[in-house]
């Protein structure tokens, strides 16, 4: 009898919870992802005019999403097929620099934070791809538009490669 009333109480929280949560989740459709595969990828400034990027809702003091930042796109939070690890990474040369990267080492140069989210390998649909740009030990990352693209070159960022960072969802 104890046993079964363990159990009974057992499984009524755990669908209390987990019941929970599904209504949460529920309440944000996500067009290209399972629910709750998709997070948002949010760009945090330093007064230093370094970049910060999370999946985590936060970020090192001296970094503020107030300063002209804000969310770029949304990745997945979990490995699947299909997918490449965004890593960050910290510039080893000083100051306060991250950028994104698929690698995990970039010639010695940095020290990986580690894995922040998944991008697709391909356009899932709706999707752009993520750039990521370089001026003076600075990095930041952008989806592929035609205007922010022209405007980052015209303020002296340079495009880091061609082919991107993957695919993120808008």
């Amino acid at each position: 009898m104890k046993r079964s009333l363990i159990s009974a109480t057992a499984v009524a929280l755990a669908f209390t919870f987990f019941g929970t949560l599904g209504t949460a989740q529920a309440a944000q459709p996500v067009p290209t992802a399972p629910a709750g595969d998709l997070v948002k990828l949010v760009e945090y400034r330093s007064q230093g005019d370094a970049y910060y990027y999370s999946t985590g809702g936060s970020a090192p003091g001296g970094f503020d999403r107030n300063n002209g930042s804000g969310v770029i796109g949304q990745v997945h939070s979990r490995p699947g097929p299909g997918r490449l690890p965004l890593h960050q990474l910290k510039f080893n040369g000083g100051g306060s620099s991250y950028m994104l990267s698929l690698s995990s080492n970039e010639g010695g140069k940095f020290s990986d934070t580690g894995v922040i989210g998944y991008v697709d390998t391909s356009n899932q649909g709706g999707q752009a791809k993520l750039l990521r740009f370089s001026n003076n030990n600075r990095w930041r990352a952008f989806p592929d538009h035609a205007p922010s693209v022209a405007t980052m070159k015209g303020n002296g960022w340079n495009q880091d490669g061609d082919n991107g960072l993957g695919y993120v969802t808008p």
